[in-house]
């Protein structure tokens, strides 16, 4: 399979689809030539193959311009790691952590090796989907501290919102466990649930800032607000 001027040594598996195996180097590589291309990485993920008296394996799907091209890698038992890929594909940056999270495979010299999947579900050196997992342990108990980026000072507000649905759903029993309090219901009449956009129950949320309070508005595809809350400056 050739890519860019490099002939790669990939296998046809079918109809548009080559399949491959590399060195880590060699990975590289060939990502930065298929973004030369203007190809694009589908997915990256992991594997523990220790089973089948190997290591690790990390693997890539990148469209190019001849079809897909599926590449594995072999990486050794103890520190499994490949180099980093979201430099070259943005898109990596999740997966990347998402499989350390997962497999405990490392993305050398990634600029965000935040945590994405454990979120004090399991201890930091504990690896769910390893074939030694053990499934009986308990959840940790540490305090999990996300390092999410902050905005803070005078003037700021954090205003939760959402899901965003494509179509009509609700409304279901509100759980009372925390107290809550309905100020507003816009749904469809019992049984008619899952109404497609067109059926006028689609909305979005705006924001209005004067010099005095804040107006969230739920607002229809009509363009009409159904309901405003103000909030004061304070």
């Amino acid at each position: 399979m050739k890519i860019g001027e490099h002939d790669w040594n990939l296998d046809p598996l079918g109809k548009h689809i080559w399949r491959g195996r590399m060195e880590t180097g060699q990975l590289l590589a060939l990502a930065r030539a298929v973004k030369e291309e203007g190809g694009q990485l589908v997915a990256l993920w992991g594997s523990d193959d220790r089973h089948l008296a190997s290591g690790f394996g990390i693997h890539v799907a990148l469209l190019t311009s001849s079809g897909l091209a599926w590449v594995s890698c072999a990486l050794p038992t103890n520190a499994p790691a490949y180099p980093d890929l979201a430099h070259i594909f943005p898109q990596a940056d999740r997966m990347q952590r998402a499989t350390f999270d997962l497999l405990g495979i490392r993305a050398t010299d990634a600029v965000d090796d935040r945590k994405w999947l454990r979120h004090g579900a399991w201890p930091a050196n504990v690896f769910p989907l390893r074939k030694d997992f053990d499934a009986t342990l308990p959840a940790t108990l540490d305090t999990d501290a996300y390092p999410f980026i902050r905005v803070e000072g005078e003037g700021v507000h954090e205003i939760p919102v959402g899901p965003i649905h494509a179509g009509t759903f609700g409304p279901n029993a509100l759980d009372p466990t925390f107290g809550p309090e309905l100020k507003f219901q816009w749904a469809p009449a019992p049984g008619t649930g899952n109404l497609a956009p067109w059926d006028g129950l689609q909305s979005f949320g705006t924001v209005d800032v004067s010099p005095d309070a804040l107006r969230v508005s739920l607002v229809g595809i009509d363009g009409k607000a159904r309901y405003a809350v103000d909030i004061p400056r304070t």
